[in-house]
């Protein structure tokens, strides 16, 4: 294995994510929130992984996970790799440690000694101290410890009885995201709004291993125009409808805002009203990636009776939609629906229905290797209705 990777707050649907872009052979998950990947990092697509927070490449796995053994390595890398640390300018050193017993008192004096190593060569060198084992996202982006050119942050993770040193190639811009999400000119919270991590993890179901710049990507349900954006962004045409006409002048308004401000934004979109039910595309369809209709926002687990008169409405619009869609794409398409789960407490979910009739419907439902199909749930542990990602390939 070549690189690893730290998964989001939801771990199976980074694992997914992955399997689905780099299939499932090329990765191997171990512990909560860790894989590891049979590619290395400079081939990993890091921005457009929405469910992946850190990459970083394999410098070495140690046989052991005393603290005393690591430390002597990396002081021995430091000393080896002098000549990639800039003679100029200032250049930041932080260490995290994943599952290795450390304090970070000892975190703190190994960075130390790093610095007096790359101090003694003439160049300058801060190192970012650490208040716990681990350094946050935001100390990694504001310090410039990822990709190596201006930092490093030296990842060392305890793998059964050795220990994995890395280094961070890569780490989940959260500012940017804030920038797509917050900042947009219009948004919604009535209709909900898809997280811009959640589309790209969507999307990336979507495709597979499709190049992304040949993908013609239909969103029948774009809403506020989220997954539009992303896939945007990634270099796919586009193509969103909704039945609200506020929605669709909402889509093109923050479609339009979006190409101002990112260059790489520059496929082609089309956004027209359309109901989903019978709607017809003008374009040929190669891929489907949409947040279809949830219901109705809950605050507390319904009774059967209400459950039931609020699932039928939502399973005939899905069932409805899918009979629509089923004759206007090719054999072998591949879509990803985001579809409401009633979360029931204790882990017991509530599915539509209609995801038992997808033979019968024209479609078969993907399984990956990884993850069991039933388990691609987005949440939050407080969260009534929850986010079912569906993959389906039409018949």
């Amino acid at each position: 294995m070549q690189s690893l990777v730290i998964l989001g707050r939801q771990p199976l649907l980074g694992i997914a994510e992955l399997e689905s872009l780099y299939g499932a052979k090329a990765i191997t998950p171990f512990g909560d929130k860790f894989a590891l990947l049979d590619v290395p990092a400079d081939k990993v697509a890091f921005n457009r992984l929405g469910s992946v927070i850190k990459l970083a490449t394999i410098t070495k796995e140690l046989q052991s996970t005393d603290w005393l053994m690591v430390e002597r390595y990396l002081l021995a890398m430091t000393k080896e790799h002098l000549d990639y640390i800039p003679t100029e300018g200032k250049f930041n050193v932080g260490i995290s440690s994943y599952g290795v017993h450390v304090s970070p008192k000892q975190l703190t004096g190994t960075a130390l000694s790093i610095k007096k190593i790359i101090k003694a060569s003439g160049r300058s060198i801060r190192i970012v101290p650490n208040k716990a084992a681990t350094l946050s996202t935001p100390q990694v982006l504001h310090n410039h410890l990822a990709g190596a050119t201006r930092g490093w942050e030296l990842v060392c993770v305890r793998y059964g009885s050795k220990t994995l040193v890395c280094l961070t190639m890569a780490e989940q811009d959260i500012e940017a995201y804030t920038a797509r999400d917050q900042a947009r000119p219009k948004r919604d919270a009535f209709v909900g709004m898809l997280p811009p991590k959640l589309a790209q993890t969507i999307i990336n179901l979507a495709l597979g291993q499709k190049p992304v710049k040949d993908a013609h990507v239909l969103d029948p349900f774009c809403g506020t125009g989220v997954v539009l954006q992303e896939a945007l962004l990634m270099g796919a045409d586009v193509e969103g409808t909704d039945l609200e006409p506020r929605m669709v002048e909402y889509s093109a308004e923050n479609i339009k805002w979006l190409r101002d401000r990112w260059q790489e934004a520059g496929g082609h979109v089309r956004i027209e009203l359309g109901d989903a039910r019978d709607h017809t595309w003008q374009q040929p369809i190669d891929t489907v990636a949409a947040e279809t209709y949830l219901g109705h926002p809950m605050s507390n687990i319904p009774s059967p009776e209400k459950l039931r008169d609020i699932l039928e409405p939502v399973n005939l619009l899905h069932k409805k939609f899918l009979q629509n869609l089923h004759p206007q794409l090719q054999p072998g398409t591949r879509l990803c629906i985001a579809v409401p789960a009633w979360n029931l407490g204790k882990n017991r979910f509530k599915h539509l229905p209609v995801l038992d009739q997808l033979t019968d419907l024209g479609y078969n439902r993907m399984v990956l290797e990884r993850v069991p199909t039933k388990e691609l749930l987005y949440f939050r542990p407080d969260q009534i209705v929850a986010r079912e990602l569906v993959i389906l390939i039409r018949k």
